[in-house]
């Protein structure tokens, strides 16, 4: 039986993290971030990377725990014992990788176009048989690639942010003003602008699904994904200040490319920060590919047909039925919805899921007598807190 190949190490998986987290939604969806929350758009983030943080930490557990392809799918089948719902779990991951992937793929066509004024079909398409191409061929050149993209993107936020140096200093950075600022009647806003600002945060959970592609798995994606979380919430955070002192943020809103139109407000050149936009879309793009193939590859499949999806190329060592179907469903997403519906769609069904994996953890526990104060207190916490944050999403 062939057998997915070992080969990535903490550097690796900590840039496919960052470059899967970054490219996710800062490039495509600030202008919409900070149109809905307003001038509390750093507060959204910071509200996000609170959330994120702490079923983070339930992945960083589980991953020790249980090294397996079909990250989710696996820790659900052994908190429940369900095959059903360990299912039902990962295709709902594997869907919001596909969605994600589909949301930046509708960014990725706005700062392509400053270059070449193709149509969007046919910048989708070429995108589409590019990021299959990558995927399939295998995955070290695909992390590769991941690493050295996500090594651009970072520089291209910097960029932003030291465009706005001034401003910001001028202003002791925003954060202490917005904080004495703050009322309750804004809250329902910083939430709304959190629950869009979540979806930017989506990626550190695909990094559990290269466990059998990581050595030494367990320890490896756990310090990766505090790494992960950490950097890009110190970028989000300043990025999200320079939005909301840039151009006005219903124009901001409208924009195809708002990193674009913010770096060039503040005096940046348009072309630079298009083309580093482009490989920071693509970067998040090929990362949503790579895992959603991977969770389909891992799945535990009810019927014998869908077992096709576990076939892995015997050259490359890659799933590549998964990755082919991946493709078409992208496809289809790209030709039917908008961008904004495609991330509070990912985002509604990534805090399910989520919700799912840290009760999966607390009855792992439990089954195991393992029930220290330590073990319980922070995925407990997290499960009530991602249903009252969708409960409030969908009151306001």
């Amino acid at each position: 039986m062939v057998k997915l190949k070992r080969s990535l190490n903490t550097f690796q998986v900590t840039m496919y993290g960052i470059g899967t987290i970054l490219g996710a939604g800062i490039y495509a969806l600030i202008g919409k971030i900070s149109a809905t929350a307003g001038m509390m758009a750093p507060l959204s983030f910071i509200v996000s990377a609170i959330l994120a943080s702490m079923t983070a930490y339930s992945y960083t557990q589980l991953v020790k725990l249980f090294p397996k392809s079909a990250g989710e799918a696996e820790y659900i089948f052994q908190g429940f014992h369900s095959v059903l719902l360990s299912n039902i779990v990962g295709w709902l991951v594997a869907f919001t990788g596909v969605v994600s992937a589909s949301t930046l793929i509708k960014g990725f066509v706005g700062y392509f176009q400053t270059f070449i004024h193709w149509t969007d079909f046919s910048v989708v398409f070429l995108i589409i048989i590019l990021v299959t191409a990558l995927a399939i061929k295998g995955i070290k050149e695909s992390i590769n690639i991941v690493i050295f993209f996500t090594i651009i993107e970072i520089v291209g936020l910097i960029l932003i942010c030291g465009s706005a140096w001034q401003d910001l200093s001028a202003n002791e950075f925003m954060l202490p003003a917005l904080l004495q600022n703050f009322s309750w009647s804004q809250f329902p806003m910083i939430i709304s602008g959190a629950f869009l600002a979540f979806y930017a945060y989506i990626g550190f959970e695909d990094m559990v699904n290269l466990a059998e592609e990581t050595n030494l798995p367990g320890p490896t994606i756990s310090r990766s994904i505090y790494i992960a979380v950490l950097v890009s919430t110190i970028l989000y955070v300043f990025v999200a200040l320079v939005a909301i002192a840039s151009i006005p943020l219903e124009e901001l809103n409208q924009s195809k490319a708002p990193l674009k139109d913010m770096y060039v407000h503040h005096g940046g050149n348009a072309l630079v920060i298009s083309a580093i936009g482009i490989f920071a879309i693509f970067n998040g793009i090929i990362a949503q590919v790579i895992m959603a193939s991977r969770i389909l590859y891992g799945l535990r499949h009810p019927l014998k047909w869908m077992n096709f999806l576990s076939v892995i190329n015997k050259k490359t060592q890659t799933p590549i039925n998964a990755t082919i179907v991946v493709a078409i469903i992208i496809s289809l997403l790209v030709s039917l919805f908008p961008i904004k519906t495609l991330a509070a769609s990912t985002s509604f069904i990534i805090l399910i899921v989520f919700t799912f994996i840290n009760l999966s953890l607390v009855s792992y526990r439990i089954k195991n007598r393992e029930i220290q104060f330590r073990y319980l207190t922070i995925p407990i916490i997290a499960s009530i807190s991602n249903i009252v944050f969708l409960a409030f999403t969908a009151l306001y």
